[in-house]
């Protein structure tokens, strides 16, 4: 026994040795190259080699980060069109990156390639690539670069950068150590209808960092992303327009997720199993109408399989059918989104981030909004009716309460809509109304036939209450001696403040009589230039009456509005019953910003 346990021990020593002490081919780039084009098969296929930059020949290999680098765009190397099937694997391509005053980039890269077959790496190390395209499909896949022999990439770091590429299908599947991984500014072109055109995943307990930034997804494919165990995962300015399906799993709290300022023109499938306060920095509003829980969709997939009700369905008609109408109907999916919204709810909560968390609280009753809609067409009833409209209400008036602003908003279109009504009603408050727009005409037809002063005309009309002011002072005259000294001396003051306004009108009229006699009187040439100032007098004192008259709408629409009221409405007839119901509104609206304000200070 103890011999067969020698014997097995003796065979896997062997082996594992012969696996770290692999038999490599070297080149340079350039000769890497030269083989390719060299091929007189179909397929190019290497195994086992190191390929390692040279300074002196590999010139062409150079890739330059900033796609906007004057150097990048002054490159006089023409593209290198591969109209071979590319197959490697275990290949190591030594490549270092370069940050000085005139360039940031990498010394050893694929750029301007065109590659018209198929690409397929396998255990590949520190492969990268730019400004090139990929007519078919690329498959990348790093499983057992970690089992390399680190003598053979001592001081190369396995940096994966793929930068302004354009693809068609794609797949990344790495799952051993890499220090950098840069996706930036590629454009994925997804075709292929089948369940995932693009898909990568990233499963490394301690991968340094990944990015993927500003990259576009085009086409009827499918693009899906799997991150888990990573340190760093930035996904930032990349425009997903086609079906999305992104899982970051595993991560923990003390690395970082950065997922801020994507696009998405159709649904995402979302999963993340924790969210970390201090390190997740996950904007919310990039998701919002796109976001499809995976929570919901799992729970939903798994009972349908499981009860076999239907035929199975494309990847993209499932998603379609599950986000039209059966996560509101289906109360478990109900339920699994409404939770995952829940967790992004009280994550942003947790950080004091009032703004984002305001609206997944939106996103929340909206889909509360459809599910009562639902539930009323499939079993209607009044409870059910009046929680969906009063949703409704909420959504419009105070974006269910996380706005107060938009309340203040509506209600002052309620009172301007009522104060419209009210300057066509006459009410007991308006001493501006057509009796004195008649009054006006009165007043200044009477000071064009007449042979006085517009200050004296002005005195005259004013006459009732200057003889009432008159016979006041007579009578403080007459009992001066009868009554004690200080309502003498009190009384003289208030007739001349009484009389004040009066007196300081008239003297301001004397001063721009226009007439100085009667229109008839008028000379003809100067009539022109009278009638103009006569017809501008007339027009100020209109508008100062309508102003008047529509201030006094206003006011009376506030009154009611905010349900002040003086126990008698100053209005008569139709507008009457408007205001009693003006004051419910008022009532109803007032109260709903009262707490939707008190709830957000307390937030």
């Amino acid at each position: 026994m103890q011999s067969v346990v020698l014997s097995i021990s003796l065979v896997f020593f062997t082996l594992s040795a012969l696996a770290q002490n692999t038999s490599y081919k070297n080149y340079s780039y350039s000769e890497f190259y030269k083989l390719i084009r060299q091929e007189q098969d179909s397929i190019f296929s290497l195994e086992n080699a190191i390929i390692t930059f040279n300074q002196e020949t590999d010139e062409e290999f150079k890739g330059f980060f900033n796609p906007n680098d004057s150097l990048y765009q002054s490159r006089p190397f023409p593209q290198k069109v591969i109209d071979k099937e590319i197959q490697l694997k275990n290949v190591i391509f030594k490549s270092r990156s370069i940050e000085n005053q005139k360039y940031r980039g990498d010394e050893g890269v694929f750029f301007n390639f065109h590659f018209l077959k198929p690409l397929r790496l396998v255990d590949v190390y520190a492969f990268k690539c730019y400004k090139s395209k990929f007519e078919k499909n690329f498959y990348y896949w790093n499983s057992k670069v970690c089992d390399i022999d680190k003598s053979a990439t001592e001081g190369f770091p396995n940096d994966i950068h793929f930068v302004s590429n354009e693809f068609k299908d794609a797949i990344f599947g790495l799952q051993c150590k890499s220090n950098r991984i840069y996706f930036q500014n590629n454009t994925f072109n997804l075709d292929d209808k089948k369940a995932y055109s693009f898909s990568m995943f990233l499963s490394v307990s301690d991968n340094f960092f990944t990015s993927l930034n500003g990259n576009i997804f085009n086409g009827p494919g499918v693009q899906r992303i799997e991150i888990s165990k990573s340190e760093w995962f930035f996904l930032r300015n990349n425009s997903f327009n086609t079906l999305s399906n992104l899982s970051i799993t595993e991560m923990q709290g003390v690395n970082r997720l950065y997922i801020k300022d994507n696009t998405f023109k159709e649904p995402v499938v979302l999963t993340i199993d924790k969210f970390y306060p201090i390190n997740y920095v996950v904007e919310w509003k990039q998701f919002d109408k796109m976001l499809v829980a995976d929570m919901g969709l799992g729970l939903y997939n798994s009972k349908e399989a499981s009860e076999n009700k239907q035929k199975p369905l494309s990847y993209r008609a499932n998603i379609e059918r599950y986000t039209d109408s059966v996560r509101i109907a289906d109360e478990d999916a109900y339920a699994g989104e409404t939770a995952f919204r829940g967790f992004f709810y009280n994550h942003y909560k947790s950080k004091f981030d009032t703004e984002n968390a305001n609206a997944v609280y939106v996103n929340l009753k909206d889909m509360e909004t459809k599910r009562m809609a639902w539930l009323y067409k499939t079993n209607p009833s009044f409870d059910k009716f009046f929680t969906w409209k009063i949703n409704q209400f909420l959504k419009v008036f105070s974006a269910y309460g996380t706005k107060p602003s938009r309340a203040i908003i509506f209600s002052l279109y309620v009172i301007l809509i009522f104060a419209l009504i009210y300057l066509f009603f006459p009410n007991s408050w308006d001493s501006h109304g057509k009796h004195r727009i008649i009054h006006r005409y009165l007043f200044f037809m009477k000071y064009m036939n007449r042979n006085q002063g517009i200050h004296e005309v002005y005195l005259e009309d004013k006459q009732h209450d200057l003889v009432a002011y008159e016979e006041f002072k007579q009578f403080i005259e007459n009992h001066s001696k009868t009554v004690p000294r200080f309502f003498v001396a009190t009384a003289v003051p208030l007739y001349r403040w009484a009389l004040s306004g009066t007196k300081l009108t008239a003297s301001f009229l004397s001063r721009f009589d226009v007439l100085k006699g009667t229109w008839q009187e008028v000379q003809p040439s100067q009539r022109w230039w009278k009638v103009i100032l006569l017809i501008g007098a007339f027009s100020i004192a209109i508008v100062y009456d309508i102003l008047i008259k529509i201030l006094n709408a206003l006011m009376l629409s506030i009154n009611t509005f905010t349900t002040l009221g003086f126990g008698e409405i100053p209005i008569k007839g139709l507008p009457r019953y408007l205001a009693i119901i003006q004051g419910f509104i008022g009532w109803f609206m007032l109260t709903i910003f009262s707490v939707s304000l008190i709830s957000q200070l307390l937030n």
